[in-house]
């Protein structure tokens, strides 16, 4: 009854993942979305976020419910100092849009930075597969894998979430579209800094043995995918050009890498929770 309730609970989930990204992909690809409903997309962050969170769960079990509560809170906290002093990312501020702030943070952002270190972890693992059995190769390019996978992300996030949306706004002027290359920097270091944390904690919660998960980690990729898609999309109709067609290349390349050692993608696996040890 239990394995019952829990697969139901993730595939409604999922599927309002899909209904919500789907709506909000047609009203803000043609710019119809009225000023009104500008909380869905503070919405939509939430709800990648507890879709990554489920990923680590099901995936990891209590651990990666802790991990989860940790990238939240340590992500916005990380914002948070950066808005205040400038010192990790540069200076910048948030606007309203997100909705409700903690820490000067809206409290999606931490949502969102939970779904980054979810989907580049999912295909970082996906990447260092051929090194499976060289540690010392594997882990270091685990972690650098995945917070450049994190920083790709943020190549098109950034310019479209300020230039486009007006989520945040940047104080002085950088190359890549007026954001200044030390955030990129501060998203690498902290991302990396995730990426360490978990390989850390899986060690110490004798969780080494490398795993998928037979329902979530599909449909992880899948939120990558379509993440980065509605992103781009965004920038091709905003004149972002460079940001669009440079991070659609870099991502292609990553998916080819991750296409090397793993299966193609599919999401017609009904087995959305497993027991396993918690």
């Amino acid at each position: 009854m239990q394995t019952a309730h829990y697969g139901t609970l993730d595939k409604v989930l999922f599927r309002f993942f899909i209904f919500w990204y789907s709506v909000g992909l047609i009203l803000l690809g043609f710019d119809i979305l009225p000023p009104a409903l500008e909380w869905a997309n503070s919405v939509f962050l939430i709800i990648c976020g507890i879709l990554g969170g489920l990923y680590f769960f099901r995936t990891y079990g209590n651990f990666g419910a802790i991990f989860t509560f940790f990238v939240l809170i340590g992500s916005i906290v990380a914002e948070s100092i950066g808005v205040k002093t400038g010192l990790i990312f540069g200076h910048y501020d948030y606007s309203d849009k997100l909705g409700f702030k903690w820490l000067s943070v809206p409290v999606a952002i931490g949502f969102a930075w939970v779904m980054i270190v979810a989907v580049s972890h999912a295909i970082a693992l996906g990447i260092v597969k051929p090194f499976q059995d060289h540690a010392a190769i594997r882990l270091p390019l685990y972690i650098l894998t995945g917070a450049s996978i994190a920083v790709l992300m943020d190549g098109i996030i950034d310019p479209v979430a300020y230039l486009v949306k007006g989520y945040w706004f940047w104080d002085g002027s950088g190359a890549y579209y007026g954001i200044p290359f030390q955030n990129f920097v501060g998203w690498f270091l902290l991302a990396s800094l995730f990426h360490v944390l978990l390989v850390i904690g899986l060690y110490a919660a004798r969780k080494t043995k490398s795993s998928t998960h037979p329902y979530w980690h599909s449909r992880t990729l899948a939120v990558f995918i379509m993440v980065m898609s509605m992103f781009i999309l965004l920038g091709f109709t905003s004149k972002l050009y460079l940001a669009s067609i440079g991070v659609t290349m870099i991502s292609l390349v990553v998916l080819s890498l991750y296409r090397i050692k793993n299966k193609p993608l599919e999401l017609q696996n009904d087995t959305a929770y497993s027991l396993g040890k918690r």
